[in-house]
């Protein structure tokens, strides 16, 4: 297979995901280090108990693994130099719709474990948005089965370019997906089947 060339608005959704992780990750550290809406084992709204191993499967439904993974490497990178012990990102390209980027990013560790997920959840969406200078129109909530926790996909718009931020913490565990071309809806039932296929709960 030749490699994958990204095109100019998968460029700007992996560039969008890369200013936005590394913002909402200083954030989830800031608050972390202060002592904020940290969560003990099993409390809280959408809390559970046990961790979080994230993996990157070569193909989820219509997903398939970027052949290109350099952004995603970088996006790591900086995820951990700012602090985030176990940082993860990948990027997937839709097979069925030609230049549909899907960028996959967070980690795992206690300070992912908090108190308030929901509050945690719309703090995170909120920050992502606003790094991209855009602004969070309709939301959904989403039942992220068969696994626990909180799960929530928007309509990002006012960046001129159409796309969808769904967000899901879970266990010890919080992620980000930014996906172009789609809308909340349709975020929300990818949704469904990527978070299953990257987090296993052990």
């Amino acid at each position: 297979m030749p490699p994958q060339k990204h095109t100019g608005r998968t460029v700007l959704i992996v560039s969008a995901a890369a200013l936005a992780a590394i913002l909402v990750v200083g954030a989830i550290l800031i608050g972390a280090r202060a002592g904020t809406n940290t969560a003990k084992s099993g409390t809280g709204t959408g809390s559970t108990t046990g961790g979080v191993t994230l993996s990157t499967p070569d193909q989820i439904g219509s997903l398939r693994l970027a052949t290109d993974q350099t952004r995603a490497n970088d996006m790591r990178s900086t995820m951990s130099n700012i602090g985030l012990e176990n940082p993860y990102a990948v990027i997937y390209q839709d097979t069925t719709v030609t230049g549909r980027t899907t960028v996959v990013w967070g980690g795992t560790g206690s300070m992912m474990a908090r108190s308030n997920r929901s509050a945690e959840m719309s703090g995170f969406m909120t920050a992502a948005v606003r790094s991209m200078g855009g602004n969070v129109g309709n939301t959904i909530d989403v039942t992220p089965a068969p696994l626990n926790g909180v799960a929530r996909c928007a309509d990002v718009s006012g960046t001129g370019i159409r796309f969808a931020l769904c967000v899901w913490s879970g266990y010890d565990a919080l992620l980000g997906v930014l996906t172009g071309g789609i809308t909340a809806q349709q975020a929300a039932q990818q949704l469904s089947t990527l978070i299953p296929a990257v987090a296993q709960v052990h």
